[in-house]
């Protein structure tokens, strides 16, 4: 920009409406009780790079947007960096959600109680959007309010121990936005402000003190009718139509054989002799009433949209309806639009003629509809009534939040998607299981912390982030878990030769039950069994189980040349004979055992059992379900994210993880106590009050 132009101040709202047909550019400011428009420029875009309120080629729509912003730098003699700006409903979802909380009865409810309980429930209401798609909320507005159940206008500063607000939430597919930011970003602007196109007009024609009656309001442009309904004091119901002004223009290019171009400036002419060139080159006049004849059909088609749409919204045919933008000048449209609704033809206005706000322009408080959505963009940034935008760089890479000044290091993080063991770091994971019956449990290694500074300042992951920040991060690394395989459980195999052949006896490992080779690594929890021989019945147990004899019952054994017992303790290198006893040796172990079973006395009773002896672990409850971590150490909040589960890279965009511990916020370096309540979950980013 010129180098003569002086930036940028507080006070001066860059006002920017960037619609299918034209970009409306105006610059704003309040002074006193008057809003004023100091200058506006417009001008429309060299293509069709914009279809139904979308912006469908970027770079095309960016040069429209650079020229506004340039030649009203010029007039204005400012360097203007910053816009307000708003998105058309094209897509539009709207959610209504009711949220409620306890409140300390002895004080007064404040400001921020409100907005934070506004917040929760349009955060809420984000819960009840299609799941597999981003969405961008671009609006909400309360409905009502109640105190300990009964309705009230206003909450601050009363007393109670209840409030709820009933909010109306207003969402837009990530593709709408993410374009109309990139087109901002392109041109070298900083979207300070967002909200929808039918909430800016609302804020200019139909202020609070009149949402007491039903009203409607069309916002009816090129690409897309926008809708808003009041009643009660509130905005209530939102809607879209993509029935709108081009769909005139394109029957005038149907019927006059001429360009799109050529179309829009015979629609908008005033002339009663219109004179046009058409495709093949020859030159025409056509009467204004003719071409009003011969589009007619299609006015009505529009007229009978937007009719059904206010209907639908509304449940029922309003008390009366403001018609603003382009499309609103069409002749005839607000009266085949009061036919439709059945409503007497006065109570159809177009706006602009009869606005209650103290606004000024070009020095006169009437409004051409043209302008009537950037002047409401302008008047919704001045009164903080739409969502402030702003951006941090984050390891060299911008990213938008929303300037609520409550987000810390530690949520931006987690909104860019970097894990909990990333942020901070975690104990490798330790291993525990089970030796011939014992539990033995391993350690993992300490990981090395995460590092982040801001602005070249290191910083704690609780520092709140403002806009303009540079972060630099370097994620933790993770602890290393042990490693232990069968291999290391097993003691060495003894060496023997039996019946003249040189056989490996014992060694053997089984994981739950299972025999697994020596490079078998243990996993959690498993069950291990390492089975060893060491003497002459624990060997013939072995032998039996592997089928290299028949029937341990029936056999001799001698180890050296000298008869074993059953208990004879074995060495490397032992030869040793296996055979089968003779028919009297076995008639007289089996007199011997039934005599034994004769006179044997009445066993002693079992010992009781021992409970077994365990590190005390530390167990909490998270999202309702039981989480253990190892006793003996100091765990933190962080740990569990890795039991949640939450993708937070697929979270939709402007959503946040909260964390609460025993009902109250949390942070991730909060630490944890056996039997503590843990809840983490996402909701849509904190929003602002729109209305």
């Amino acid at each position: 920009m010129n180098s003569g132009l002086r930036p940028q101040e507080e006070g001066d709202i860059f006002a920017l409406d960037i619609g299918t047909r034209n970009v409306v550019g105006m610059l704003c400011r309040q002074v006193g009780e008057v809003f004023r428009v100091e200058a506006h420029v417009s001008m429309c875009h060299k293509s069709r790079s914009m279809s139904d309120g979308q912006i469908e080629d970027i770079t095309r729509t960016a040069e429209t947007i650079s020229a506004v912003r340039t030649e009203l730098s010029r007039v204005t003699g400012i360097d203007l960096t910053r816009a307000a700006i708003a998105a058309a409903g094209r897509a539009l979802v709207t959610v209504r959600h009711t949220s409620e909380r306890e409140v300390d009865p002895s004080e007064p409810i404040s400001d921020g109680e409100i907005r934070s309980l506004e917040l929760e429930a349009a955060a809420a209401a984000a819960e009840g959007l299609p799941e597999g798609k981003g969405f961008f909320c671009v609006g909400h507005s309360v409905i009502r309010y109640c105190l300990d159940d009964y309705p009230i206008k206003n909450l601050s500063g009363h007393k109670g121990n209840r409030i709820s607000a009933d909010v109306l939430a207003a969402f837009l597919p990530e593709t709408v936005v993410n374009g109309l930011n990139s087109a901002i970003d392109m041109c070298g602007l900083e979207p300070e402000s967002m909200t929808l196109e039918p909430i800016a007009a609302m804020n200019l024609v139909i202020p609070p003190e009149l949402r007491l009656i039903n009203i409607a309001l069309a916002d009816i442009g090129a690409g897309t009718s926008d809708i808003a309904v009041s009643k009660d004091g509130s905005i209530f119901g939102y809607a879209m139509s993509t029935t709108a002004g081009d769909e005139i223009t394109e029957q005038i290019v149907r019927a006059y054989l001429v360009d799109f171009d050529t179309a829009e400036k015979m629609k908008l002419s005033e002339n009663e002799e219109i004179a046009y060139t058409d495709i093949l080159g020859f030159e025409h006049t056509v009467s204004r009433q003719e071409l009003y004849d011969s589009i007619s059909e299609s006015i009505h088609t529009l007229a009978a949209s937007i009719a059904e749409e206010i209907r639908n919204t509304n449940g029922q045919t309003p008390a009366a309806v403001f018609l603003v933008g382009g499309g609103s000048l069409l002749d005839g449209l607000d009266v085949m639009i009061a036919d439709e609704l059945g409503l007497p033809h006065d109570k159809v206005a177009v706006g602009g003629r009869n606005i209650k706000r103290n606004v000024e322009i070009d020095g006169s408080d009437k409004i051409d509809p043209l302008l009537i959505t950037p002047i409401g963009i302008g008047i919704t940034a001045g009164g903080r009534m739409g969502y402030d935008l702003s951006s941090v760089t984050l390891n060299g890479r911008r990213i938008r939040i929303f300037d609520t000044n409550t987000l810390t290091c530690a949520e931006l993080l987690m909104q860019s998607g970097y894990k909990a063991n990333e942020i901070i770091a975690r104990t490798g994971r330790g291993l525990v299981y089970t030796l011939n019956g014992e539990r033995r449990h391993m350690r993992g290694t300490a990981g090395t912390p995460s590092q982040i500074a801001v602005n070249g300042h290191n910083v704690s992951m609780d520092y709140v982030v403002k806009p303009g920040d540079e972060i630099l991060f370097i994620p933790a690394a993770e602890g290393t878990s042990p490693v232990v395989t069968a291999g290391e459980l097993s003691v060495n195999s003894l060496r023997v030769h039996v019946n003249g052949r040189e056989y490996s006896a014992g060694g053997v490992v089984c994981a739950n039950g299972r025999e697994v080779s020596s490079d078998y690594r243990v996993q959690m929890n498993d069950d291990m069994t390492v089975y060893t021989v060491s003497t002459a019945e624990e060997l013939i147990e072995e032998l039996v189980q592997r089928g290299v004899i028949d029937d341990a019952d029936l056999l001799d054994i001698s180890v050296s040349g000298v008869h074993a017992d059953p208990d004879t303790r074995l060495a490397d290198g032992d030869d040793i004979v296996i055979g089968h006893r003779n028919a009297e040796e076995n008639a007289a172990e089996e007199t011997a055992e039934d005599i034994s079973q004769e006179t044997e006395d009445v066993p002693d009773e079992a010992p009781a059992d021992v409970p077994e002896v365990q590190d005390r672990d530390v167990i909490v409850m998270l999202n309702t379900k039981p989480v253990r971590l190892a006793g003996g150490k100091e765990h933190l909040f962080i740990e569990l994210m890795s039991y949640a589960d939450i993708d937070t890279k697929a979270l939709p965009r402007g959503a946040e993880v909260y964390l609460l511990l025993n009902g109250k916020d949390a942070k991730f370096s909060d630490p944890l106590s056996d039997g503590d309540i843990v809840e983490v979950g996402w909701r849509m980013a904190r929003y602002r009050k729109d209305v």
